[in-house]
């Protein structure tokens, strides 16, 4: 056999933390023969281990179908590949020669034959690597060593922008300049990206650098949405705003840089503050002494908690009274903790300090420190010990400093080794000398050693929040402070063609609600509106530089950007050629409106009769001999992947009127049968109610639809509601040879809906698209079997409606934002899955941009708003499927697809 001229890898698979099987398409001759790597979010790749973290099925025939799957992890192993995560599969051949002709006797021509394949398949291998290194123009002077240099300069400049763009947010006095400041940075980043993807062709080192002007780009726009809206005081703040709007002042506090307010009837109300950069920055545990969380007793009332943690220790029947909060001597406007005289026996309390806090685990040393003074001549002990979450002391004994008071105060402090599993230490200064009192000005600690800590405690040093809890609640008031960035999915192309309209509506983009943004397109072609993108191109493109942006709605700043190519052909494309086109899916291509099905096909027939190129349509149903499809209402992904339901099929004869598929009905023995499929000799029906309990042979009674009013049958079956399982297995071919249809060139595969509709969760749609689509890769490679040059399209699920009429009206189990909700997440997954696999002919065809969702719907007769009313109102009534003119826009980006590629 030969071998094809097939890219030697597959992938990368995007991770989605369910998924565990993953295809390959190039030939091998054993396992070994196949390197699999795994990256990380890092972008760090490790080589995985061939029966240690994954399997390897290789298909049978490596000639006619060669690949096979890869399992990662082995059942029972490590857990999916997590989102974020990625799977790569390269050929990994030893560039050997084992085969030894000898000049006597025979052989077989396979052994030549296969010692030519690993010649080619080395050959192969060593291109796939080669389109991954640096390249240089033919006629270049450059040395590959030299431009390297100079994209890791490049790289470097762009992480010096992002490191300027962080010092913006502490710039309050020019408004304005911080966010020129902040475009210019955007620039310089974007620029730099440009230099590096103009030079190298190393897809690897673009991305990496894209994403480093991409994070720079969007930290600018962040500074800038941040130190927008700031005045020097709260007057001037409400001057400039109208009650319930919010603006900024400067803070005043050491940790925070901004402090946000609302205008409420004319009086400034404190919401939140945003951290300082250094705040924010610091590492949760560096500098950080004040183990205990309230340093000089400032804040944390006697047994009050903190964080979902107790703050106190106090020994099991201590009463609480014996510690109180008193004026701070040493450091005035603080408190300090008192312990009342004759406090001795079951009395003892104190501060609980955690070590975590610290940044401290067993077997670390830990210093704990307190400033204390007390009545003179009182033996003051210092001490503190260990214990578990629960309280649970733990070591031998507590840890102690004594001294005797006198007028003064003293800083005790002690280092010790946690012990293993210490979670608190507990702190209880106490005194045995009777009638004296004993105060806690300060306490703190910190990891290491005495010699670790500072001498004395300072204000400036205060902490008064538990470090990780206050770090992470600095980062969430920054980000809650500014819109939250929607989610917005694109895919990696937009097809149009030279003379016909093509659009892309904004709010089939977000898996929310796009009218809670502003929106800006950037692109040299097309024009924006108000609900979309609109380009009527006047001549061919290829991958036009095309982007959206969604900014928030009072700032201005730029929330999230997608960006995607634009690709056109020229009205000629495609000139004296017909296309055969089989289109397989649910009722999005049975498509009826108004009792007429096949509303889609016809719409690109319309298309194909006024264009140079021609159309033919294939398929066992549809409503003209020209207007054939393979859709069936209804239809999920295991229905066309497994047996999926069942039909009765009845061997008939003498139909001299042939019953309407998916109309016509007929009645036998109590069961009312659905015509589905119609073939020589056979009917093959849907059970609409009834027993389905038929005699071995009888007459079919019409109860409703065209066909003959009855028709006899001489022997029924049981038999796969699917038309493609046939000999136990999907099997597309022998389909196509049983009804004797031509090889098709594109099979679009329309099949999403009513396995998403029903969904309750985002993790939900997650989850089912990667079983599903495990599912859909048999039909995929049932299909390609038809022939080489037969391509698969997926299109990704289209909105039909964007009103909450369509669901009461026509189903309410569903609402319309979690539909949507479902939908788009799922064309995010399906992009993810199947994007960049033109080289094993599956392609994403994006007619869900296309659809107008308010004007192109299937609406009501107009009818009265209500029953008290005359008002006339039109209102959506199907939830899932478009309008007559909804489906021609679908038929638009489905031709403008096909000439692309003709």
């Amino acid at each position: 056999m030969t071998v094809a001229q097939t890219p030697r890898k597959a992938g990368p698979y995007a991770g989605n933390g369910v998924a565990t099987t993953f295809t390959f398409g190039f030939k091998v001759f054993t396992k070994q023969d196949i390197a699999v790597v795994r990256t990380n979010t890092n972008g760090i790749e490790a080589t995985l281990t061939v029966d240690s973290d994954y399997s390897v099925l290789l298909n049978a025939d490596q000639d006619a179908n060669p690949g096979g799957t890869i399992t990662y992890p082995i059942l029972g192993g490590t857990t999916p590949l997590p989102i974020g995560w990625r799977l790569t599969m390269i050929g990994a051949l030893a560039a050997d020669q084992e085969t030894d002709i000898t000049n006597t006797g025979r052989y077989l021509p396979n052994i030549i034959e296969n010692s030519l394949d690993k010649l080619t398949i080395l050959v192969q291998q060593a291109l796939e690597q080669l389109t991954r290194s640096v390249q240089v123009p033919v006629s270049s002077d450059t040395d590959p060593k030299e431009l390297i240099e100079e994209i890791v300069q490049a790289g470097a400049q762009v992480v010096e922008a992002r490191d300027q763009v962080l010092a913006i947010a502490e710039q309050f006095g020019d408004v304005q300049g911080a966010i020129d400041a902040a475009t210019d940075q955007a620039d310089i980043a974007t620029a730099q990206a440009t230099v590096a993807t103009t030079k190298a062709a190393l897809a690897t080192t673009q991305a990496g650098l894209a994403d480093a002007a991409r994070a720079a780009a969007e930290l600018a726009a962040d500074a800038a949405a941040i130190v927008a809206d700031i005045y020097p005081n709260d007057t001037e703040g409400l001057a400039a705003t109208t009650s319930g709007q919010y603006f900024k002042t400067p803070s005043p506090g050491v940790n925070e840089s901004l402090d946000l307010k609302r205008n409420v009837s004319g009086v400034a109300i404190y919401v939140k503050s945003f951290p300082s950069s250094e705040a924010v920055l610091r590492p949760v545990w560096m500098g950080v002494r004040n183990g205990w969380v309230d340093t000089f007793f400032r804040y944390l009332e006697i047994q009050q908690e903190l964080n979902g943690r107790p703050r106190w220790f106090m020994l099991t029947g201590a009463s609480p009274s014996f510690l109180s909060l008193v004026p701070n001597v040493l450091y005035p406007g603080s408190r300090a903790l008192q312990l009342a005289a004759n406090s001795m026996g079951v009395n003892i309390g104190g501060p609980i300090i955690y070590p975590d806090e610290i940044g401290a685990a067993a077997p670390e040393k830990v210093t704990v420190c307190a400033e204390i003074y007390a009545d003179a001549g009182a033996v003051v002990t210092f001490a503190f010990r260990a214990s578990d979450e629960a309280g649970n002391f733990l070591g031998a004994g507590q840890e102690e400093v004594e001294y005797l008071a006198d007028s003064g105060s003293r800083i005790l402090r002690k280092s010790f080794d946690l012990p293993t599993g210490a979670a608190r230490i507990n702190v209880f200064p106490y005194t045995v000398t009777a009638d004296k009192r004993v105060w806690t000005a300060a306490c703190w600690a910190y990891k290491g050693d005495v010699s670790a800590g500072p001498p004395a405690p300072s204000l400036a040093d205060e902490q008064y929040m538990a470090q990780k809890e206050a770090e992470q609640d600095a980062r969430i008031a920054a980000v809650e402070s500014i819109s939250a960035a929607p989610e917005i999915v694109v895919p990696p192309y937009i097809y149009g063609v030279q003379g016909r309209q093509a659009n892309v509506y904004t709010d089939n983009m977000h898996v929310g609600d796009s009218s809670n943004y502003n929106h800006r397109y950037v692109s040299s072609y097309g024009q924006q509106l108000s609900e979309c993108w609109r380009w009527t191109p006047s001549g061919t493109v290829t991958d036009g530089a095309w982007a959206v942006r969604a900014h928030d709605k009072r700032t201005g700043a730029q929330l999230v950007s997608k960006s995607s190519l634009l690709r056109a052909a020229a009205a000629n494309a495609g000139a004296g050629q017909t296309i055969k086109v089989c289109m397989i899916g649910h009722s999005i291509i049975y498509s009826e409106v108004a009792g007429v099905q096949g509303r889609l096909g016809q719409a690109l027939l319309d298309i194909a009769a006024a264009d140079d190129m021609g159309l033919t349509l294939i398929g066992a149903r549809g409503p003209t001999p020209e207007n054939r499809h393979e859709g069936r209402g209804g239809y999920t992904i295991p229905d066309y992947t497994t047996a999926g339901r069942t039909y009765r099929q009845f061997n008939v004869s003498g139909i001299v009127e042939m019953p309407a598929i998916n109309a016509s009905e007929y009645g036998n023995a109590g069961t009312v049968y659905r015509i589905q499929e119609t073939a020589a000799g056979t009917l093959s029906c849907s059970i609409q109610s009834g027993p389905d309990t038929p005699p071995s042979s009888g007459t079919l009674t019409k109860t409703s639809g065209p066909g003959d009013a009855t028709i006899a049958f001489s022997s029924t079956s049981p038999i796969s509601g699917n038309p493609f399982f046939l000999g136990g297995q999907v099997d597309v071919p022998q389909y196509f040879a049983n009804q004797s249809f031509a090889t098709p060139d594109w099979v679009p595969l329309t099949l999403d809906i009513n396995d998403l509709f029903p969904l309750t969760s985002d993790a939900a749609v997650v989850s089912l698209a990667a079983t599903r689509f495990n599912q859909l890769d048999t039909l995929i490679a049932s299909v390609k079997d038809l022939g080489p040059s037969v391509r698969v399209a997926l299109t990704l699920p289209i909105l039909a409606s964007h009103e909450e009429n369509a669901f009461g009206l026509s189903d309410q189990t569903q609402y319309l934002a979690r539909y949507k909700r479902n939908n788009v997440i799922w064309g995010r997954e399906l992009i993810a899955r199947y994007q960049n696999r033109h080289n094993q002919r599956i392609y994403l065809m994006p007619v869900n941009l296309s659809i107008d969702t308010i004007n192109n719907a299937a609406y009501t007769d107009p009818q009265p708003v209500n029953s008290r009313s005359d008002v006339l109102v039109k209102r959506q009534k199907d939830s899932v499927h478009p309008g007559l003119p909804g489906y021609g826009q679908m038929a638009d980006a489905m031709w403008s697809f096909f000439k692309f590629y003709a």
